[in-house]
């Protein structure tokens, strides 16, 4: 299902995160359908095609600040909330909380009242599972004791949100696999797996796995969402299903390469691996890859159902191949990668 035009023509729009990889998407759509559109967003350090686009408004500040929130909702009549540092290591756990809690709670608060807000979860506020089977919104969290905050976080802010439901506001979540697509400009979580792995630096994966989903078909399932969703409720905006192994199997399609040795791997050793990431991390100020993080994700299966958003907002999602062909095509519209001696054997081209 397409969004109505009727629908959007004139309304204004507020998108918080707007130049990140989802709300980036989600602005280029309402911007298509003639919405009126005010984002807002960390200042830029470089350059972003959303400042290309005439007779937007922009409010550049941290959501956390109440000021900044209080100017962008002003009489807006749809809120699409994306805001929110994403990653499960190398940002503090006090800035995750505080901008995912903080910055909903400051956004309920000054939301016009009759106003429609979506809420961009995730869906690792439904849980995960030891075996590969699809979760789906009933599904109870059970995910307590695992030691990522950006989960934690997001479960608390989607509560938070869906709270204020009960007392008469229109807000729905919306819970997004993990996502891939063009125009990544940060890139995001999913986009430097990517490029870590056509660049020949990811030889082991854990015996877990992820649901992938084109960015663009979520980012038209939020406008669904806004138009067709019942206020309370979660709305699972998934795709495939794909553990980390079959993953790499379809990365390497379009780079048409033929890793040599690709394997799931024993949790202790990707511990291991982590251990020497974090220490080589301190000592280059860098962000360790594996870290203790992915480790503890890695070998639960984050499999999902979006059936519900398919029966009730008419959500569909694009065949995997092209979604990954077209990650690749943008990620290296340009050059291909620089590949060293021994990533150039392990990457041998595919017969």
């Amino acid at each position: 299902m397409q969004p109505n035009p009727d629908f959007w023509r004139g309304r204004l729009v507020t998108v918080t995160g707007g130049t990140g990889f989802l709300g980036w998407h989600i602005v280029k759509l309402l911007y298509n359908l003639g919405a009126r559109i005010r984002i807002v967003a960390l200042p830029l350090a470089n350059g972003h095609p959303v400042l290309n686009l005439p007779n937007i408004e922009t409010r550049f500040g941290d959501i956390r600040d109440a000021q900044v929130l209080a100017s962008a909702l002003k009489d807006c009549s749809i809120i699409f909330h994306v805001a929110g540092p994403v990653g499960v290591t190398g940002i503090h756990s006090s800035l995750i909380f505080e901008s995912h809690v903080k910055g909903t709670a400051n956004l309920i608060r000054y939301a016009p009242k009759n106003a429609r807000i979506v809420y961009t979860s995730s869906v690792t506020t439904i849980g995960a599972s030891k075996q590969p089977v699809s979760l789906d919104e009933n599904h109870n969290f059970n995910l307590q004791k695992l030691r990522v905050p950006y989960i934690h976080a997001k479960r608390k802010a989607e509560q938070l949100a869906l709270s204020f439901a009960r007392e008469g506001y229109w807000v729905l979540a919306v819970n997004p696999g993990y996502l891939l697509g063009p125009e990544d400009y940060a890139p995001s979580v999913m986009g430097r797996f990517c490029r870590r792995f056509w660049q020949g630096r990811i030889w082991l994966v854990p015996n877990g796995g992820i649901n992938v989903v084109d960015v663009r078909d979520v980012a038209l399932g939020h406008l669904l969402a806004a138009e067709h969703g019942r206020p309370g409720q979660r709305y699972i905006l998934g795709g495939h299903n794909l553990s980390f192994l079959q993953l790499c199997q379809e990365l390497s399609q379009p780079a048409q390469i033929c890793p040599r040795y690709l394997a799931s791997c024993p949790k202790l050793l990707l511990s291991s691996a982590a251990l020497l990431a974090h220490a080589y991390s301190w000592w280059r100020k860098k962000e360790p890859y594996p870290s203790f993080g992915h480790v503890h994700i890695g070998y639960y299966y984050w499999y999902f159902s979006s059936q519900k958003a398919r029966e009730e907002l008419g959500y569909r999602i694009r065949d995997l191949s092209v979604t990954i062909q077209d990650t690749w095509d943008w990620h290296y519209r340009d050059e291909m990668p620089k590949w060293r001696s021994l990533q150039r054997w392990w990457l041998r081209p595919a017969a």
